[in-house]
């Protein structure tokens, strides 16, 4: 999905408890809310073919309000809910070579560089 990630992993999942409190009551409601994190941000980049970068780019917004098994660098971190992602620049460049993480190799000639930034939930 991307090469580089710039920022925080994205935060441990915990249970959360809303107390739900009434004027005049020496009691308090309880609701138990589903299991997420909070939301974290981080910038993405990728390199792709220049031809197809609009393309993948597209991808990326349609990601928005789905839920994705994210793995990056060999690490698992479940289930996220994409909350936002902007596609910040979709720069042209000579050749792209390296590997991407998940161990496959890459090169393109021409290529491009898709820079975004991400908001995700981490929901397991």
């Amino acid at each position: 999905m991307f090469d580089i990630w710039r920022g925080p992993a994205p935060a441990v999942v915990k249970s959360q408890v809303d107390l739900i409190f009434r004027p005049g009551q020496a009691i308090a409601a309880a609701k138990i809310l589903p299991n997420q994190s909070h939301a974290t941000q981080f910038e993405a980049i990728a390199f792709r073919s220049s031809t197809g970068a609009h393309t993948y780019a597209d991808t990326y917004r349609a990601a928005i309000g789905t839920v994705l098994a994210l793995t990056y660098g060999g690490v698992s971190y479940g289930n996220v809910l994409v909350a936002d992602v902007d596609v910040l620049e979709i720069a042209n460049i000579i050749a792209a070579t390296g590997v991407h993480p998940d161990g496959t190799p890459y090169t393109h000639s021409p290529a491009a560089r898709i820079t975004s930034r991400w908001a995700i939930v981490r929901l397991s």
